[in-house]
């Protein structure tokens, strides 16, 4: 469906999901919703309905009688990375144990993009949003390939639920200095373990790519005094 035949209701969820994401509504800021109507040229019902549904999802909070951006606090965050390692590792594992010579190459394919990627724009001096953007798609292809190696949808999908929470907060890390770079080749090492078979190490690298990554977070939003 083009976006001009878009129901409103799923263009009002769209587009509002998409500003929480992409930092344009931050974290605390109130959600106006007549001015995000006219803003979108629809109703307020459909603004309603998709403030409802980013509710459910965990996006937004109702505070006082007023609809806000969600705000994670310390302990969320740790309930996300217990979540995401305890499930994540074990996936990398079960891809490393059940992946196909198909699924395999695919890895390698994968592989080469992110040296590609390495090689090809780290000369930028600064991480910029598309940068940021063109390393997103090759890492959503990666993690696909290892739900898909693992033949576990369910636990793709819980994944997802939980990585759109902490997607602003991840943003943010990916455009710290050293940090996309690091990442890459955490990556790389993840997708060479799990091509290898290399079942064991493969769960032992994303745990610790996970911890690491963890970490980082945690010190930043103790410096910036997020709630715990």
């Amino acid at each position: 469906m083009s976006r001009s035949r878009e129901p409103a209701h799923e263009k009002a969820y769209r587009e509002l999901k998409d500003r929480i994401l992409t930092m344009k509504l931050r974290p605390g800021d109130t959600i106006a919703e007549a001015s995000l109507a006219d803003e979108l040229g629809v109703s307020r019902t459909p603004v309603r309905d998709a403030i409802n549904r980013l509710e459910q999802e965990g996006l937004i909070q109702s505070e006082k009688r007023r609809k806000r951006v969600y705000i994670l606090t310390i302990h969320e965050v740790q309930e996300i990375f217990d979540l995401k390692i305890a499930i994540e590792a074990r996936v990398a594992r079960l891809a490393a144990e059940r992946g196909r010579d198909a699924h395999k190459r695919e890895m390698q394919d994968i592989l080469e993009r992110m040296h590609q990627f390495s090689q090809n724009e780290f000369n930028r001096l600064n991480h910029d949003h598309a940068l940021i953007q063109e390393w997103l798609v090759i890492d959503r292809s990666f993690h696909h390939l290892l739900f898909s190696m693992a033949q576990n949808r369910r636990a793709e999908q819980m994944v997802d639920n939980l990585n759109i929470q902490w997607h602003r907060l991840q943003l943010g890390i990916l455009a710290m200095e050293g940090r996309l770079r690091q990442n890459v080749e955490e990556h790389v090492a993840i997708g060479d373990a799990v091509a290898a078979g290399e079942a064991e190490k493969a769960e032992s690298l994303m745990i610790d790519h996970f911890e690491k990554l963890h970490h980082t977070i945690r010190s930043i939003m103790e410096v910036f005094h997020f709630p715990d």
